[in-house]
């Protein structure tokens, strides 16, 4: 980089606290401002602790089933075992076993999903709101705090299946409507 470059990024520093994006676009240097950082977030305490409150609901939501599926696989084991049925039949019991495992994570899955649309989704898109960032710089910003994994897995899934880029938006309007 040259003297220049570095007049150019010192013009655009940030005060403390703030961070700044450095990219070069058709050779010439592009900063801007950052809009949104981590810190502003921990910053306001009733949003970090309604999104604590949310997340710790979500995590006792989603292990319920690990215990009782552990003791009905044991009893089923025993039941197969008390049945006469050895070891011959391993197959048998790697097959029970894997769709006794399948439905669990399926069944935690699904009110892993239930549990943040009910406590989760109100405060997650109260804070984004607040905050005036996108939908995916959110969620870049919840992966990167370690409270908030669980809530950050959960927003993406919810992504996923709801989010249109504005972009795709446009292009959506723009195309003429086939009759």
């Amino acid at each position: 980089m040259s003297y220049f470059d570095y007049e150019k990024i010192s013009e655009h520093l940030p005060r403390d606290g703030e961070a700044i994006i450095v990219s070069r676009k058709d050779g010439e240097l592009n900063v801007r401002n950052c809009p949104f950082l981590p810190d502003d977030l921990v910053n306001d305490q009733h949003s970090m602790g309604r999104l604590m409150i949310a997340n710790e609901r979500i995590s006792k939501t989603s292990g319920v089933l690990r215990i009782p599926s552990l003791i009905l696989m044991f009893c089923l084991f025993g039941l197969l075992v008390s049945l006469g049925i050895g070891w011959s039949f391993w197959w048998l019991y790697i097959n029970v076993f894997t769709v006794i495992f399948a439905a669990q994570n399926w069944y935690a899955s699904a009110r892993k999903r239930k549990a943040f649309r009910s406590y989760a989704l109100d405060p997650v898109e109260e804070v984004r709101a607040k905050q005036g960032v996108s939908d995916p710089a959110f969620l870049a910003v919840l992966k990167q705090m370690s409270d908030f994994q669980l809530i950050a897995l959960c927003y993406q899934a919810h992504l996923a299946d709801h989010y249109v880029d504005p972009a795709e938006k446009r292009s959506l309007k723009q195309s003429p409507k086939n009759s």
